[in-house]
């Protein structure tokens, strides 16, 4: 099964580092069927199934999204600190940006015992 013209809408809030989505619509426009190993299904009921569904559960979509928003990492295994998430949809692509920060590594204990000659 293909989905044609699919429209979808959503919004990705950033929050230092923490990500919020929220679905905002699934249109299906027009469903091509391939094959089918257990019979013919017909396109215009498949379209119109999968449109009620989203129509339907897109609140319950939403609200379990909401309790499960997720963080970016903002430390790169010690190395990077990264900031300034950003997420942006242009031209049919998908961006996202973040700043890197460079961590200088940790500085060596002083020696206490130092051997004067």
């Amino acid at each position: 099964m293909t989905l044609i013209d699919l429209k979808f809408a959503f919004t990705v809030l950033v929050n230092n580092m923490t990500v919020f989505m929220t679905l905002g619509t699934v249109n299906v426009d027009k469903v091509s069927i391939n094959s089918c190993s257990f019979g013919k299904l017909s396109t215009i009921l498949m379209k119109t199934e999968l449109n009620n569904f989203f129509r339907l559960f897109t609140p319950k979509i939403n609200a379990a999204l909401q309790l499960h928003p997720f963080t970016v990492p903002s430390n790169v295994f010690g190395i990077f600190m990264l900031s300034n998430l950003t997420i942006g949809y242009f031209n049919s692509y998908l961006y996202l940006g973040m700043t890197p920060t460079f961590l200088p590594p940790a500085s060596k204990p002083i020696m206490e015992h130092l051997l004067i000659f």
